[in-house]
């Protein structure tokens, strides 16, 4: 009937809004560099030195594919499992021909040094610093209205809250919905003029042409969206900046005066998710359109259908009210996470020792404790600061 037709044609009116944005491919989740890294450094812990090997080279190259840059991590980053890479060539045997180039390929002078620390010192400390947390997901309201003159469906953000939440908001819907392109620009200005020309960078249009216009109208919506346009909801993150303060790794054992290697940012989890985020942002807007203009439309067809204008109008209200007070995005998210991930990894001599780790005038202490030869110590660190 009616409702069939309306899901049938609904669907190819919003398509236009899950094809345009940003290029999505740039920000998809590829495979996880610090995920292979924490196998190698399981597969160590438990002697396994081959399969360390091949985890913390798969890790090294996918940090050297793009991972460092798509996740805006430091270079150390790489040269870190390209280190261990090596380390475990040496401790496993056989690649005595190869790890020496591999060596002066891979990593500065710095890490260069660091490995030969390893031959002096035959125990590890290695610090896990979880810092700080994944930004908080918002909510971004947005109102489809219908705009005659350029055939046209249009989305409007709808800013809330403070100022800086809306000036927030505002970027995020022009990075990730804004019409950009020439043919909407044109309909813009169809829309209203030269200034409407440049109000694309605040709205998001499409474009359904004459026929798709008339299916539009054939079927109510026009006069829906005339009466009241539809709310909907997406869900956005506020810029974020990740903690880059030095941090400062100290042993009871260890001279004083030794220059103590720094935390590597080894992944970045703010910047996973948002990217995440961004990457399906189109979709989001596509299935949220779809979903609230049909339960609008089914709303507005009951209350259309009543004789009486006076109850037409009460229904049409407290309808219009109960569809517009659920049509809220899925704001929750693993907002525990941690910001970033931050490794330290130490080389130290065995013996009777305590350690206290420095990150932004926070500090951490491990109470002292036997480390043995051989022995890799792993000091899990929670740093919500």
């Amino acid at each position: 009937g009616d409702n069939q037709a309306f899901m049938k044609k609904a669907l190819d009116w919003l398509s236009g809004f899950y094809t345009g944005g940003i290029h999505s491919d740039d920000f998809a989740y590829r495979d996880d560099a610090w995920a292979r890294y924490m196998e190698g450094l399981q597969y160590e812990l438990s002697g396994e030195y081959d399969d360390a090997r091949i985890s913390y080279q798969s890790a090294a190259e996918l940090y050297d594919k793009g991972y460092t840059k798509q996740y805006k991590l430091p270079a150390d980053a790489g040269q870190r499992a390209w280190l261990d890479t090596i380390r475990m060539m040496k401790k496993g045997g056989g690649w005595q021909s190869e790890y020496p180039a591999l060596a002066k390929e891979k990593l500065d002078e710095s890490f260069q040094a660091l490995l030969a620390e390893y031959d002096e010192k035959t125990a590890e400390i290695v610090v896990l610093e979880e810092q700080g947390f994944v930004p908080e997901r918002k909510e971004l309201n947005l109102m489809l209205y219908a705009s005659p003159n350029s055939y046209s469906l249009v989305l409007e953000p709808l800013y809330t809250g403070s100022h800086q939440d809306a000036n927030n908001a505002s970027r995020w819907f022009s990075m990730v919905y804004a019409d950009q392109g020439l043919l909407n620009l044109f309909a813009n200005y169809q829309a209203g003029g030269a200034w409407n020309t440049f109000s694309g960078v605040f709205t998001k249009r499409i474009i359904l042409g004459n026929a798709g216009w008339r299916s539009l109208e054939s079927l109510g919506i026009d006069q829906m969206l005339y009466d009241a346009p539809v709310r909907i909801a997406v869900p956005y993150y506020d810029p974020f900046v990740l903690d880059n303060t030095q941090t400062k790794l100290s042993s009871s054992l260890l001279d004083k005066t030794t220059t103590k290697s720094q935390a590597v940012r080894m992944t970045s989890l703010a910047d996973i998710t948002v990217q995440v985020q961004l990457s399906q942002a189109s979709r989001d807007i596509y299935e949220t359109l779809l979903r609230e203009l049909s339960r609008n439309y089914l709303a507005y067809k009951v209350t259309s259908e009543v004789q009486d204008e006076t109850t037409s109008l009460l229904l049409g209200l407290v309808g219009k009210l109960a569809v517009m007070a659920s049509a809220s995005s899925e704001s929750r998210n693993w907002s525990t996470l941690p910001a970033q991930v931050r490794l330290t990894r130490q080389p130290t001599k065995p013996g009777l020792q305590s350690f206290v780790y420095d990150a932004k005038a926070k500090r951490f202490n491990l109470a002292e404790f036997e480390l043995n030869k051989n022995q890799i110590k792993v000091w899990n660190i929670r740093n919500p600061h």
